[in-house]
């Protein structure tokens, strides 16, 4: 009879042990509750002092009880879904997941070998292709738009990645209220709030605020009310988003 065996069905590499592991999380609860951590955003700092969090000056000392029990809360999976409904990726342990990277203010042209920025057609175009590619699960923003207005960019490179794939999106927005349009433009592409929030296909970045937002996860707090602002040029009566994932990059 053999006992606490482990099988290892494909290569593993491995720096550190468990006990190595172990000895850097307590060393990190110690630093959070005794050091403390400088927080600049008076909304974080409410959430942290109401959970238990105390304060000094701009400084927070979480204890090692509160960490521990929002670790505790964390899911062990999210499963995130295209636009059709599918579920595509499962993040958990030991699953990778390949996609593009983000806002780049250049890029090399494919057939003149010049560096310049970043353009609309280029942003539809690595959509299409990652649309294409099944070894590429979702589309980060990649290019930052340089033929609009700073302020709105963020939408019209929304948009520009919605008309061209149904993979899950990672975008990116440049305050709440871009966040917010972004979001409704969305919503009317999969009919409601519900059907985005129950495939969590829509992963955004407010560039303002630094922080992740899901459909699920702090819609009211990252969002201004929707106003329905939309750019000219990205107004969804005019869209012809893809249905099908079946589509060729030309």
């Amino acid at each position: 009879m053999r006992t606490n065996t482990i099988d290892h069905a494909a290569t593993q590499f491995r720096v550190l042990s468990e006990d190595q592991i172990q000895r850097l999380y307590l060393a990190a609860l110690e630093i959070l509750e005794s050091t403390g951590t400088r927080i600049h955003e008076d909304e974080t700092m409410s959430l942290l002092t109401d959970a238990g969090a105390t304060r000094d000056g701009d400084i927070v000392r979480i204890p090692a009880g509160l960490v521990k029990d929002m670790l505790a809360s964390v899911p062990p999976r999210i499963a995130v879904g295209n636009r059709e409904g599918q579920r595509t990726m499962i993040l958990e342990s030991h699953r990778i997941y390949y996609g593009t990277g983000s806002d780049c203010p250049f890029i090399f042209d494919a057939e003149t070998g010049e560096r310049r920025r970043f353009v609309k057609t280029d942003i539809e175009d690595a959509a299409r292709v990652v649309d294409a590619c099944p070894n590429l699960d979702f589309l980060m923003s990649l290019g930052l738009m340089s033929e609009v207005p700073t302020y709105s960019y963020d939408r019209h490179q929304a948009a520009a990645m919605m008309r061209n794939t149904v993979k899950p999106l990672v975008l990116t927005s440049m305050s709440r209220q871009g966040l917010s349009d972004i979001i409704d433009m969305y919503c009317l592409l999969r009919g409601d709030r519900d059907a985005l929030a129950a495939t969590r296909d829509l992963w955004c970045i407010s560039n303002r605020h630094r922080r992740w937002c899901t459909p699920r996860r702090r819609w009211r707090s990252c969002c201004s009310p929707p106003s329905g602002a939309f750019p000219r040029s990205t107004r969804p009566a005019r869209w012809a988003a893809p249905r099908r994932r079946s589509r060729s990059p030309g």
